[in-house]
């Protein structure tokens, strides 16, 4: 997708990729296999127990194709969805990478650092998730940041969805991780 300012007007252009679309399910492991091929077996999927990862676990595991998982734990907050990871992990043989941070624990430095960048703390937290995960495996979530529009009058970049928005904070956030 390629989007901008043309004559003063907002445009969206969808390029075709050359090829008859397929069904959802169809797309979906079309695009699993090419980002396992290009990971090996060093994709790291980030585990949430929610509906997008899960389409993505079942992906990667009925193909056959190598992966391993990760989840980020915080004691007394997301306990369900660890008791969602632990009925996954039997369902589909495998153990994930879980990485307990407690949350109460962190707050100050969270805190520290929403002051200074002025971004959500989840995304701090994500962001510490990160930093305990195994540095040689390819992380993979499911991250949609925002659309920057620029204009080519001026060169200003617009951004399309709010500053404290929760994607476009994330993708803010991930930006200060090396």
């Amino acid at each position: 997708m390629k989007s901008g300012f043309e004559n003063n007007r907002f445009y969206v252009e969808y390029e075709s990729p050359g090829r008859p679309i397929g069904t959802f399910r169809e797309e979906l492991e079309l695009a699993v296999r090419a980002m396992s091929e290009k990971s090996g077996d060093k994709l790291l999927l980030s585990l949430s127990s929610g509906l997008d990862s899960q389409i993505v676990l079942h992906s990667l595991h009925s193909q056959g194709l190598p992966f391993k998982c990760a989840f980020m734990h915080m004691p007394g907050y997301n306990d369900h969805e660890y008791k969602n990871i632990q009925v996954l992990e039997k369902k589909y043989n495998f153990k994930s990478i879980v990485v307990e941070i407690h949350p109460d624990q962190v707050k100050d430095e969270i805190l520290e650092q929403v002051d200074k960048h002025h971004i959500l703390p989840n995304h701090f937290m994500h962001k510490k998730f990160l930093s305990m995960l195994p540095e040689d495996l390819d992380f993979v979530a499911g991250i949609e940041g925002p659309d920057i529009i620029i204009n080519k009058k001026n060169n200003s970049k617009i951004l399309m969805e709010a500053y404290w928005n929760y994607e476009n904070t994330r993708v803010r956030t991930l930006k200060e991780v090396p």
